[in-house]
């Protein structure tokens, strides 16, 4: 998704899948994710989907207080 004023990512529950969005109008996509080609980059941003998906998957855990 595109968001300007928005977060790097934002996750939501849909029925029982847990479901993480990227945002393509924030300087960590533009500048950090896209930027990653090649092998090397293929396994960085790998390694940040999953970083992204489980800090995503313990907002929802968390108290409402704790997720902001």
């Amino acid at each position: 998704e595109r968001n300007p004023e928005g977060p790097f990512y934002r996750v939501e529950m849909r029925g029982g899948q847990v479901t993480v969005y990227l945002n393509k109008a924030h300087r960590f996509y533009t500048d950090v994710y896209a930027t990653l080609s090649g092998p090397e980059g293929t396994r960085l941003r790998q390694a940040l989907e999953i970083l992204i998906f489980v800090m995503g998957e313990r907002e929802l855990q968390s108290s409402p207080e704790k997720a902001r």
